[in-house]
Protein backbone atom coordinates (compact mmCIF):
# COMPACT_ATOMS: atom_id res chain seq x y z
CA UNK A 1 0.00 0.00 0.00
CA UNK A 2 1.51 3.35 -1.02
CA UNK A 3 -0.03 6.61 0.18
CA UNK A 4 1.20 10.04 -1.00
CA UNK A 5 4.88 10.53 -0.32
CA UNK A 6 4.97 7.86 2.36
CA UNK A 7 5.66 4.27 1.46
CA UNK A 8 4.00 1.53 3.43
CA UNK A 9 4.90 -2.06 2.84
CA UNK A 10 2.26 -4.40 4.13
CA UNK A 11 2.85 -8.11 4.03
CA UNK A 12 1.64 -11.07 5.94
CA UNK A 13 4.54 -13.13 7.22
CA UNK A 14 2.97 -16.26 8.65
CA UNK A 15 5.39 -18.83 10.00
CA UNK A 16 4.16 -22.20 11.07
CA UNK A 17 5.85 -23.62 14.12
CA UNK A 18 6.30 -27.25 14.94
CA UNK A 19 4.01 -28.65 17.53
CA UNK A 20 4.99 -31.16 20.20
CA UNK A 21 1.79 -33.03 19.55
CA UNK A 22 0.81 -35.12 16.62
CA UNK A 23 -2.31 -34.20 14.69
CA UNK A 24 -4.45 -36.94 16.23
CA UNK A 25 -3.04 -36.62 19.75
CA UNK A 26 -5.29 -35.04 22.36
CA UNK A 27 -4.16 -32.36 24.80
CA UNK A 28 -5.09 -34.55 27.78
CA UNK A 29 -2.76 -37.31 26.60
CA UNK A 30 0.11 -34.86 26.27
CA UNK A 31 -0.61 -33.34 29.66
CA UNK A 32 -0.51 -36.77 31.31
CA UNK A 33 2.70 -37.66 29.48
CA UNK A 34 4.54 -34.56 30.71
CA UNK A 35 3.03 -34.77 34.19
CA UNK A 36 4.26 -38.36 34.59
CA UNK A 37 7.72 -37.31 33.43
CA UNK A 38 7.88 -34.45 35.90
CA UNK A 39 6.66 -36.66 38.74
CA UNK A 40 9.50 -39.13 38.01
CA UNK A 41 12.23 -36.48 38.29
CA UNK A 42 12.82 -36.69 42.09
CA UNK A 43 13.25 -40.47 41.84
CA UNK A 44 15.71 -40.10 38.97
CA UNK A 45 17.64 -37.37 40.80
CA UNK A 46 17.96 -39.63 43.85
CA UNK A 47 19.39 -42.41 41.66
CA UNK A 48 21.96 -40.01 40.24
CA UNK A 49 22.92 -38.83 43.74
CA UNK A 50 23.38 -42.45 44.87
CA UNK A 51 25.64 -43.08 41.86
CA UNK A 52 27.82 -40.02 42.62
CA UNK A 53 26.55 -38.09 39.61
CA UNK A 54 27.05 -40.86 37.06
CA UNK A 55 24.46 -41.23 34.35
CA UNK A 56 21.75 -43.84 34.72
CA UNK A 57 22.07 -46.51 32.06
Amino acid sequence: MITGDEKWIVYNNVKRKRSWSKRDEHAEALEKFFERGIMKLPEKWQKIIKQNGQYIV
